[in-house]
This record gives C-alpha cells, sequence and structure tokens, in this order.
C-alpha cells in the first residue's frame, strides 16, 4: 500500500488537515477532510490551500484496496470514490460495506479510539450527519516512531 501510506503522510506534512474539521458522522464512519460547513472564511483558506496538491480532484491516482487490510472497527481508510481528500475512521466493522467500494485501509488507532467513539455521539444536523457544532482538526503530524 505505498501510494495511499504515501499520499497520506504528505497530506500530514503540507498542513492539508490542520483547520479542517470532522466533517460528518454516520452510523459507521467519521468524515475527516479539509472542510469546513460552519465557516466560509476557513473553508476558502482551507480550499487555497489545496492548490498545491498534488492530485487535482483529491482522489487517489492508484486505489490500493486489498482484503489483507480489512475495514474493521477503528481503522482509517481513503475514499476512492469521492472528491477529497478525505478520509474516515471506521466507527464499527465495516468490511461489507467496504468490500464492495474497494476503498484502502491503511491505518488503526492503537490509543485514543474511546474520544472518537465520544465524537460519533455529537449532536448532529438530522439529514445528513453533519454535526452541529464544528470540530476542527488543530493538530496533525507524522510521529516518527522506532519499532
Amino acid at each position: 500500500m505505498p501510494h495511499t501510506i504515501k499520499s497520506f503522510l504528505e497530506l500530514i506534512e503540507q498542513g492539508i488537515y490542520v483547520d479542517g474539521t470532522l466533517m460528518l458522522a454516520k452510523s459507521h464512519i467519521i468524515l475527516v477532510g479539509p472542510v469546513d460547513y460552519h465557516d466560509d472564511e476557513n473553508n476558502e483558506r482551507l480550499e487555497n490551500r489545496l492548490v498545491n496538491y498534488s492530485y487535482s480532484d483529491g482522489i487517489l491516482m492508484l486505489n490500493e484496496y486489498t482484503s489483507e487490510y480489512p475495514h474493521l472497527k477503528g481503522t482509517i481508510g481513503f475514499t476512492s470514490s469521492q472528491a477529497g481528500p478525505v478520509f474516515y475512521i471506521n466507527t464499527v466493522d465495516n468490511i461489507a460495506n467496504h468490500e464492495e467500494l474497494k476503498d484502502p485501509c491503511f491505518g488503526r488507532f492503537i490509543t485514543g479510539f474511546d474520544l472518537i467513539e465520544r465524537i460519533a455521539h455529537m449532536p448532529k444536523t438530522e439529514a445528513d450527519g453533519i454535526f452541529e457544532l464544528p470540530i476542527y482538526v488543530v493538530k496533525a503530524e507524522v510521529v516518527h516512531m522506532e519499532v
């Protein structure tokens, strides 16, 4: 999964998600991206930041889906079917949903998933699952760990 992971790490290094939001929550995922449904000025800043993003439509150049990395609860996937660059956090076992969509799953939570579960229950608009109040990405960084 080198392209998927490299793309995600580049997005983090470029600061694409900082000041973006946890955009919406459905019964099975939380979608995260450089979008702010609550602040037009911030949304314009986020869009301007994407000008230097290397994939103009936000979709991965290669879809590296593999059943070897299933969409289990607490894993992270890229959406391959919608413009982005958005990623999502699986809040339930999503294998059945993603076998059909073929979205690449490339990471998982080691700690802190309890916070994601609490966020998933924050108030949302009924029609589309957008959080009623913005939940901002304050910081996103690559942490290098020695194994």
